[in-house]
């Protein structure tokens, strides 16, 4: 029995009028004491309690006023009938307050700094709610609670980069009734925006993501709805030789976090793979407590639209000579790939997407997107030369169309930055390509 079912139990107990004086006086200690061994003991409940040991002293003329007084009690505490589980939450902010308030009518809820010390061990769950540690001293006297760490599930899932679960949400608002998927980085988001193609259009496309977590999306997809028709693999010039596992970028890395919660797997990454594991396990914790509505929720809580369009750069205009070095080296390392088992894989996924595409009767489009005449005057063209080498490799095995941008020149007002389209450049390529679709 958790601490919040022993003061049901005993709050009931007090208001219970055919039990002795002696039972309810009992009962009325044991919750006294709990109040009396928090943190900062409620002085209006211990007032509270006091009028009840003075009224339980001669109870008949006053059960009313009893039960009314116990309600009084059971309210200050946040005391549902029959709690689910009583919870320790470690700080009380905005994911403390969401918390809060749509799962206290089932759950017994109290901050750290108000948990009753002799009870540390009677409570189910100690969940942290911000990013600092619960006191080590706390995990040796739990007992059996459960110490999840919800402000890490957060971070990494929408508050490290918002755009992303963004994205998820949309995908997963929009897919049973699409008929269209389109898979890529952030390049095909920007480019592709579902509102302004013809058909039922969801895109799945995220920053960073590469042909291997393309081609699990694209599974997840068709397992929802087996009715998608048509698939738009978007495709960067350097998307053969791009591994999200294996780049050394630290933001970048950062993502894997959100594909290990998708999908369950760290593919070709090894020197994160037991953090990764360790929170794919914490996360299903948490969706089994919470619920992934509950999430979805929270972000929405947690995350303005606001942050998602200065992510997004909808409404941002591409000014090469606001530049800084290290977005050009950002640039430049993309076109630094000599990773010849990557190219090979990579290869092998491509062939494989579409190879189950064409099972599934699905028409295939490949979309490369257009950049701008500042990123196309740096990039390496081998890189493109060699996607499209592959592209027709693969035409002599499968039918697909290929909607090439690459060679487009569009003004920089297209552009977000150097070579992500912004709804200018979105809206411009839409009436370009709506043929397609």
């Amino acid at each position: 029995m958790n601490i919040g079912n022993d003061l049901d139990f005993h709050l009931n107990a007090v208001a219970d009028g055919s039990l002795s004086t002696d039972e309810r006086l009992s009962s009325l200690s044991f919750v006294l004491d709990y109040i009396c061994n928090t943190n900062h003991p409620n002085e209006y409940a211990i007032t509270t309690i006091t009028l009840l040991l003075d009224l339980l002293e001669d109870p008949s003329d006053h059960e009313d006023e009893i039960i009314h007084l116990t309600q009084e009690v059971r309210q200050v505490l946040s005391l549902p009938a029959t709690p689910e589980f009583s919870v320790v939450l470690s700080a009380e902010n905005q994911l403390y307050q969401y918390i809060k308030k749509h799962f206290s009518d089932k759950w017994f809820i109290v901050p750290l700094s108000n948990v009753c010390l002799r009870n540390l061990g009677d409570y189910d769950f100690y969940i942290k709610t911000d990013e600092t540690d619960f006191p080590r001293t706390l995990y040796a006297k739990a007992g059996n609670a459960v110490f999840l760490d919800l402000y890490r599930v957060c971070y990494y899932e929408f508050l490290c980069y918002p755009m992303t679960y963004d994205v998820y949400l949309r995908y997963k608002e929009s897919i049973t009734a699409a008929d269209t998927l389109i898979t890529g980085m952030s390049y095909i988001r920007n480019a592709l925006l579902p509102e302004f193609l013809p058909g039922k259009v969801c895109n799945i496309s995220n920053s960073s993501q590469d042909l291997y977590y393309d081609l699990h999306c694209f599974k997840d997809a068709i397992r929802r709805n087996p009715n998608i028709r048509h698939v738009v693999i978007g495709l960067a010039p350097y998307s053969l030789r791009y591994d999200l596992s294996l780049t050394k970028n630290e933001s970048e890395r950062l993502r894997l976090f959100y594909y290990q919660a998708r999908f369950g797997d760290t593919h070709n990454n090894t020197d994160l793979r037991d953090a990764l594991q360790n929170y794919g396990k914490m996360y299903e914790q948490c969706i089994r407590l919470f619920g992934e509505d509950a999430l979805d929720a929270i972000y929405a809580s947690l995350v303005s639209d606001d942050v998602i369009q200065s992510e997004r750069k909808s409404n941002l205009l591409f000014r090469p000579e606001n530049l800084i070095p290290a977005e050009i080296a950002q640039m430049e390392a993309k076109y630094k790939k000599p990773y010849p088992e990557t190219l090979a894989e990579n290869k092998s996924i491509l062939r494989e997407y579409m190879q189950l595409a064409s099972s599934k009767g699905i028409r295939i489009s490949v979309f490369i997107p257009p950049y701008s005449d500042w990123y196309r005057e740096r990039w390496d063209i081998s890189y493109l030369n060699e996607l499209n080498g592959f592209l027709s490799v693969l035409s002599q095995d499968y039918d697909f169309d290929i909607i090439d941008g690459s060679a487009l020149t569009l003004p920089n007002e297209c552009f977000g930055d150097y070579a992500h389209l912004n709804r200018i450049g979105a809206a411009h390529i839409a009436a370009m390509i709506s043929e397609y679709f």
